[in-house]
């Protein structure tokens, strides 16, 4: 891709999308380059379309990965090539709903005391107790910190930004990061004194989590599904862990409705009031 690639980049960046969200479309336009052996710009719309059948039938490709290959054609049409792509309306992939995965807190509380790095134990557990993306957690730098008010200052999605109340009782673990640092560093650092890389901190939990024995399916996103969960099984109104969350739509955070242990519980209540 080479000119185009940077610029692609470039753009990305512009627009304020995150760094993984940049890797994943780089990356599905890199294979759809090495299939046709040719620039993106220079693929037809009858080779797009055979691309997508050729993910879809051959691949086995998941709803997802359609989509954000279609995401990232969109992107470079507009912004880059600054020219309007090709109809491709036909591409409609059918994204099955799941429901989040939840940990109970005892789970989670096994699962980071299995975390052999410290700086990565101190960041899991910031990551539940507040519900931040990984992305969020890892961008974070001291200033974002203020413990006299027991919040942190997170960039989220779109460069949306919000303040999420701390626990008091892990304030003493993040003063662990910031003593004798100053205020525009990274907050979580590797022992190079460099951010954190996402792929580095996932090993550590994947390793933790088969050594704790849970027996469960978990990610480090998880954790934050977990926080939403059990905010709202404790009465935690809707909005409040919208905010917290940084959803631009409460119908996103109604998904948790569904997996609230005390809304599965009241539905069994009446049927065995019934019985």
């Amino acid at each position: 891709m080479g000119e185009l690639r940077q610029k692609f980049n470039e753009d990305m960046q512009l627009h304020g999308l995150a760094p993984s969200t940049r890797e994943s479309y780089t990356g599905v336009l890199l294979q759809a380059s090495r299939h046709f052996w040719r620039s993106p710009a220079d693929i037809t719309k009858e080779q797009w379309r055979d691309y997508f059948l050729f993910i879809v039938k051959e691949q086995n490709a998941s709803p997802s990965k359609v989509t954000q290959l279609l995401c990232a054609l969109k992107f470079l049409y507009r912004f880059t090539l600054e020219k309007e792509l090709p109809a491709l309306d036909v591409v409609k992939p059918k994204k099955r709903k799941r429901l989040p995965k939840v940990l109970a807190a005892q789970d989670i509380k096994d699962i980071i005391k299995y975390v052999r790095n410290e700086t990565y134990s101190i960041a899991l557990t910031l990551i539940y107790a507040c519900g931040l993306r990984l992305n969020e957690c890892l961008d974070l730098r001291i200033m974002d910190t203020d413990f006299d008010r027991t919040t942190v200052h997170v960039i989220g999605k779109g460069n949306k930004d919000r303040y999420i109340s701390i626990p008091r009782k892990i304030i003493h673990l993040l003063k662990r990061q910031t003593k004798g640092r100053r205020p525009q560093d990274i907050l979580f650092r590797n022992k190079n004194n460099r951010k954190i890389h996402e792929s580095a901190i996932q090993r550590a939990f994947k390793m933790s989590l088969l050594e704790s024995g849970i027996g469960k399916p978990a990610t480090i996103h998880t954790l934050r599904h977990s926080y939403a969960t059990h905010l709202l099984e404790a009465g935690v109104s809707l909005p409040v862990i919208q905010k917290n969350l940084g959803h631009s739509s409460i119908k996103t955070t109604m998904i948790y409705l569904h997996v609230a242990r005390t809304n599965l519980a009241n539905s069994a209540d009446c049927i065995n009031r019934l019985l």
